[in-house]
């Protein structure tokens, strides 16, 4: 089955103390601090930031809980402003809304599946106010600007995930302007969370090379039961602690050229070839320096469920990113986020991992353009 799930890379922990020099070529300038999750990453961060309890922090209503959690933790006030149908911010309603919040001591802007947004004005009236100004490049390593610039190049502080692309059991970094070393210790929790990721990714890697149907759904369902285990405790724990070994040997063992590469040829391929009238994409143009986690498209109508399931049985599977990603809030006046909404009920993510070949990738176009 083709999935744009990770799988393990199948390689031990160092001998020797690891490198993470292949990165630093990808990464912006500043002080590079590693964590073993995200969201001790963004507790840290913040952390740093000094804000008093109640201080409000901007962010998209479509944002991950693992970018909350750790918000209301420190006793912050999450705000939720709206995006585009593109789930692009809105320069000027933006502005406006920060102008609003005189508590707002943090904004937070995604780059949704690593496409780049320009906060350039943004950044500007952040340092004037004295907000402190995130990019949550989790979705994102190794996307350019258009400049050339790598992401996270334009804010205050810039947040990667490498599980989300490279495999490892946890591990996330921050680069800024603020010195300092990063933690050294991991905790228990964090451990056992990082064992029961590693057994997600093993399945992942068994699903990937299954062909018979019944096994595909036994390993889809474990493969959820076990991310879920994991979840549980890594949504815990966001005290500060280091990655492990394995994932400083997974940096250090990578090719960053050849892996994006690999992906870029993979959206290549499909820019070119979809022609499906039941999917729309969410970026028309494709970019570059555009290195996604998945390629994101809408399906036509109220039709998901049953083009999800066609492409299952053609053997792809066609995720979404919903489980606690909807943030929009109850009650909210008019249309306010009509756009993260039609996109949580719509949206589908296309794989183009760099491990699809392009027989495989060819594949995944056909079997869209004959749902």
């Amino acid at each position: 089955m083709i999935t744009c799930f990770r799988e393990w890379p199948m390689k031990g922990a160092p001998r020797r103390a690891p490198s993470t020099a292949p990165l630093a070529d990808h990464l912006p300038t500043g002080a590079l601090r590693w964590y073993s999750s995200g969201r001790a990453a963004l507790y840290d961060a913040l952390t740093r930031l000094g804000a008093p309890k109640g201080a409000e922090v901007m962010m998209p209503a479509y944002i991950a809980a693992g970018v909350i959690d750790p918000v209301r933790a420190l006793g912050l006030t999450p705000c939720f402003y709206q995006t585009r149908n593109d789930l692009l911010f809105d320069g000027p309603a933006l502005a406006e809304a920060l102008g609003k919040h005189p508590a707002v001591r943090a904004v937070i802007v995604l780059h949704p599946m690593g496409r780049a947004q320009d906060i350039a004005a943004l950044a500007g009236d952040c340092r004037r106010k004295g907000v402190l100004l995130v990019e949550d490049c989790a979705q994102g390593l190794f996307g350019r600007l258009d400049d050339g610039r790598p992401l996270g190049s334009q804010g205050d502080v810039a947040l990667f995930s490498l599980p989300k692309f490279l495999g490892t059991a946890d591990g996330a970094l921050t680069v800024s302007s603020q010195a300092g070393p990063g933690p050294s210790g991991r905790s228990r929790s964090v451990r056992a969370a990082g064992a029961w990721h590693k057994a997600h990714l093993l399945a992942n890697r068994c699903l990937h090379a299954a062909v018979r149907p019944a096994l595909e759904s036994l390993l889809l369902s474990l493969s959820g039961a076990l991310h879920e285990r994991y979840y549980a405790l890594a949504g815990a724990d966001f005290r500060p602690s280091a990655p492990a070994r394995s994932t400083l040997a997974a940096a250090e063992d990578l090719d960053p050229a050849d892996f994006i590469r690999r992906r870029r040829r993979n959206v290549e391929r499909l820019y070119a070839g979809l022609r499906s009238k039941h999917l729309s994409l969410v970026y028309p143009d494709d970019r570059p320096g555009w290195v996604p986690m998945a390629v994101p498209a809408r399906v036509a109508g109220a039709e998901r469920v049953e083009v999800v399931r066609r492409a299952r049985v053609a053997g792809l599977l066609l995720a979404s990113l919903t489980q606690r990603w909807d943030q929009t809030p109850a009650g909210a006046e008019g249309d306010v986020f009509a756009a993260e909404r039609d996109y949580i009920a719509r949206h589908v993510l296309i794989p183009i991992n760099e491990h699809i070949d392009d027989e495989s990738m060819d594949r995944v176009v056909r079997v869209l353009n004959e749902l």
